[in-house]
């Protein structure tokens, strides 16, 4: 199933390293949100091999503000 997330969302999202496969790709492994956070990002538990310089490490844990991940929580609580 392709996710729909608006394209205003997807231009803010420039540095992707995966070119979108998040969206098409059914299993493609997101990393998995433990909890929103105020501002458009999440607190995330990060998939083994993710680089992505969306990801900020947080104490033990990472925060993504990467718009299409916080979109997907949002709208598909995924």
């Amino acid at each position: 199933m392709r996710l729909e997330i608006d394209d205003e969302i997807i231009q803010k999202t420039k540095k992707c390293p995966h070119t979108f496969a998040c969206l098409s790709e059914e299993k493609f492994p997101l990393c998995s949100v433990k909890r929103p956070v105020n501002g458009g990002s999440v607190f995330v538990i990060t998939a083994d091999y993710n680089q992505c310089p969306y990801k900020m490490s947080f104490g033990y844990s990472y925060i993504c503000y990467c718009p299409v991940r916080y979109t997907i929580y949002h709208s598909y609580n995924r």
